[in-house]
C-alpha cells in the first residue's frame, strides 16, 4: 500500500508540475505574442513619424524654394531702387548746378543793368 501511495503522490506531483508548465507556456505565449503585438505597433509608429518627417522636409524644401524666389526678388527691387536713387541725385545736383547757374547770369545782369 505504500508503494500506491507513493505513486499517487508522485502522480499527483507529476501532474501538478506538467500543469504549471502548461501555465507558464501559456503565459510565456501571451508575453511573446504581446511583444510582437508591441513590435508591430512600435513599427506602425515609426513608420507613420517617418512619413510625417518626410512630409515635413518637402514642406521645408518648398518653402526654402519660395524664400529663395522671394530674396532675388527683393534684391533686384533694391538693386532698382539704388539706381533710381543714384539718378534722382545726380538730377538734384544738375538742377542745383543749373539753379547756380541761372543766379550768376541773374547776377551778371544785374550788374550790367548797373553799369
Amino acid at each position: 500500500m505504500d508503494d500506491v501511495v507513493l505513486d499517487l503522490i508522485l502522480s499527483s506531483s507529476a501532474i501538478g508540475d506538467y500543469e504549471s508548465l502548461v501555465k507558464n507556456d501559456d503565459s510565456r505565449f501571451n508575453w511573446i505574442a504581446k511583444l510582437q503585438d508591441d513590435n508591430k505597433a512600435l513599427d506602425r509608429l515609426t513608420k507613420s513619424k517617418e512619413a510625417t518627417l518626410l512630409d515635413a522636409e518637402r514642406t521645408v524644401q518648398e518653402e526654402n524654394k519660395i524664400l529663395d524666389k522671394m530674396h532675388r526678388q527683393k534684391v533686384a527691387e533694391v538693386q532698382k531702387l539704388t539706381q533710381t536713387v543714384r539718378e534722382l541725385e545726380e538730377a538734384v545736383f544738375a538742377g542745383g548746378a543749373a539753379a547756380n547757374a541761372v543766379r550768376d547770369y541773374q547776377r551778371k545782369v544785374q550788374e550790367m543793368n548797373v553799369i
